[in-house]
């Protein structure tokens, strides 16, 4: 199972989740700058790099993606199939909302088929829903699925292809507080790390 770390914006941030062992960090570029997102890459190593598109790779995004050359482009949930990149890992943004059965999140993950992973925003979801949901997807699928989830929801989950946690925002300038993503690591690390 990957580990996966979401809105990275700061180096203290990114080396957090490195250190953690995290397999994937992101990048939205409405909060950082691309010379910002170069210089954390360069400070850290280990995890791969994705960028973050919530209404999909446009064409003026493709001199983006390739100069910064990131592992793994993401789309957004409202994200239209447009321009796709070659040579990334392509990873499909759905949020679950009230109402959304299994079938309904199945047939939006069924129409991107090609997508290597598809991350579940499901921070305000209970666990009885997200359950629902998992128990009526083939293996197939799940073990491509990438759950974003409050640290308090993160428990084990044998099957998925991964969490995702969001970075946390800082209380004041330079100063973030890791203490329920630690707690939340702690709960899986034996699906993240085997021993």
């Amino acid at each position: 199972m990957y580990l996966f770390a979401d809105k990275i914006t700061s180096l203290t941030a990114a080396r957090y989740f490195a250190a953690r062992g995290a397999n994937w960090l992101f990048f939205d570029r409405a909060q950082l700058s691309l010379p910002q997102i170069m210089a954390i890459r360069e400070w850290v190593e280990g995890p791969q790099s994705g960028l973050y598109f919530p209404l999909g790779v446009q064409e003026e995004d493709l001199p983006v993606i390739d100069h910064l050359v990131p592992d793994a482009v993401v789309i957004g949930h409202f994200g239209e199939r447009s321009e796709l990149p070659d040579n990334q890992v392509l990873i499909k943004e759905w949020r679950i909302e009230l109402g959304d059965t299994s079938q309904r999140v199945l047939d939006r993950m069924a129409s991107w088929p090609d997508f290597h992973f598809h991350l579940l925003r499901c921070e305000e979801r209970t666990e009885s829903e997200i359950r629902d949901i998992l128990d009526a997807l083939p293996d197939a699928i799940l073990s491509r699925v990438v759950l974003s989830l409050h640290p308090a929801q993160v428990h084990p989950i044998p099957g998925i292809g991964g969490i995702c946690l969001m970075a946390p925002d800082e209380q004041v300038v330079g100063l973030l507080s890791f203490d329920e993503i630690d707690e939340a690591i702690d709960r899986i690390e034996e699906l993240i790390h085997p021993v």
